[in-house]
């Protein structure tokens, strides 16, 4: 048998000091009294045992489950009263669900990352921020345990330094320094890091990262993710914002989407850093509230140590039960909370949220002072080819050749046997920064074929209309 427990009250009864509803028994916190109590839907008791009351405490790790409407219902609603409770949150929005709060919370700032704000995971300020970056960096792009532990070592080293907010260059410097230190061997594991470092750097989270200053983020506010294309990207920074929420003053961490955010089948590592962020956030007395899909979306863990798991379900209800056409209605929930022995059913009508456009957005950061211009950041460290051949004729020379690997027409004894050293110098260039690899075919004969990063590199080359006159190399 589930009760009934209002959320309309979780947040606006009690006093905002206390931490709104108290969760003994169906009181509230002293200051409101009866009407604050009827308010709730807590009056009167059944058999004299009150009705369930769901308190702050009982959202210190909260998981909201169902589908995306229901359940970003729930989950700005929450927000919401948060906000008007006086906290501070942080909200980590992946899709821009999270701007039409600014209608109803003038205090909000929106900080569009990618577009208006910059963000860069490889800023000091957390303990162990080099470490959780590199960490980060593996999860999402694919780093080896060794090209992780190359980045870790090269952000360390430039926070040592004195820049506490390293950008791509800066660590490719840093680097140059391992790779000349370290045993010969070692040196193609710097090379593909440095490929994904130039990966990142021209990928849709490279403005961000590039624009960092290393200063936090106001709040109370929204880490908007829209203007991120790439989900890894979006994951990276989202992360990066996570890890940093209590430094920047959070007392809330909202999390729509924690299924992106910390994968079920993310490393054993990166999962820690994550567990240990989540935990320092809740022994500081933060709320952290985490939205996904399912509970079996996210780690094992994250589903397990919730305080309490609201799941959604229905959705908006028009009067009579049938479902509405529209956003706006009666939404319920049902909040399995470890203190209590049975089920709470949520009922609340939604807010009226609407659409906030771009303009709207770019009036409320002036209206606060924030500025709403389009974030300028330096170019990208330019292309792949061009950092590696510095004169004109051997970067032809070099584009010619990569176009030749593509049609497979250069095997690798042709290039053994011949007596010109340029074509040599180029293939060495090439295969030193894992452009291209030697690969037998069906009848033993080896031949180069492009990697990745050099199908990219040459994409890159061919996107701004080619390296200029092809008649300026002889292959």
């Amino acid at each position: 048998m589930s009760r009934e427990a209002s959320l309309e009250g979780l947040f606006r009864c009690g006093p905002v000091q206390a931490g709104f509803l108290s969760g003994d028994g169906g009181g509230v916190g002293e200051g409101e009294g009866g009407a604050g109590a009827e308010r709730a839907g807590v009056e009167g008791r059944e058999a004299g045992v009150g009705r369930p009351v769901i308190g702050r405490g009982d959202l210190s790790r909260a998981l909201v489950t169902g589908g995306d409407g229901e359940r970003l219902s729930v989950m700005r609603e929450v927000v919401l009263r948060a906000l008007e409770a006086g906290e501070v949150p942080l909200i980590i929005d992946f899709t821009g669900a999270f701007r039409p709060l600014v209608r109803f919370a003038p205090q909000l700032r929106v900080h569009r990352v990618g577009s208006h704000a910059a963000l860069s995971p490889f800023a000091a300020g957390v303990a162990g921020a080099a470490k959780v970056a590199a960490l980060a960096v593996q999860e999402f792009y694919g780093l080896s345990r060794d090209e992780r532990i190359y980045l870790e070592k090269a952000v360390e080293a430039a926070h040592a330094g004195g820049d506490g907010c390293p950008g791509f260059r800066s660590i490719r410097d840093r680097l140059l320094e391992a790779e000349a230190e370290a045993h010969p061997r070692e040196g193609y594991k710097i090379e593909a890091l440095r490929h994904v470092l130039w990966e990142l750097d021209t990928g849709s989270a490279g403005m961000a990262i590039r624009a960092g200053s290393g200063a936090g983020l106001r709040l109370p506010g929204a880490v908007d993710l829209s203007a991120v294309p790439e989900p890894r990207g979006k994951a990276l920074l989202g992360a990066a914002a996570f890890m940093r929420a209590t430094a920047w003053g959070a007392t809330a961490i909202a999390v729509e989407r924690a299924d992106w955010l910390i994968p079920r089948g993310a490393s054993r590592e990166f999962g820690l850093a994550m567990e240990g962020a989540l935990l320092r956030a809740c022994c500081g007395g933060a709320l952290v509230i985490m939205g996904a899909p399912a509970a079996k979306s996210v780690p094992d863990w994250l589903a397990d140590s919730a305080t309490a798991v609201i799941c959604c379900g229905g959705g908006p209800l028009k009067e009579g039960g049938r479902h509405a056409g529209v956003r706006h209605g009666s939404v319920s929930a049902t909040a399995s909370v470890g203190r209590l022995c049975v089920p709470a059913l949520l009922k609340f009508s939604e807010t009226a949220f609407g659409d906030v456009g771009e303009g709207e957005v770019d009036a409320h950061m002036e209206a606060l002072g924030e500025g709403a211009e389009p974030l300028k950041a330096p170019a990208p460290g330019g292309k792949l080819l061009e950092g590696i051949f510095a004169d004109r004729r051997s970067l032809v020379y070099a584009v010619e050749v990569l176009r030749l690997i593509r049609g497979g027409r250069i095997p690798v004894d042709a290039v053994s046997r011949r007596s010109g050293v340029a074509l040599r110098r180029v293939i060495r260039a090439l295969q030193k920064r894992f452009l291209i690899v030697e690969q037998a075919d069906s009848s033993g004969a080896y031949w180069y074929r492009l990697t990745k990063a050099g199908e990219r590199a040459l994409a890159e080359i061919d996107e701004n209309g080619g390296s200029g006159d092809e008649s300026e190399a002889d292959v």
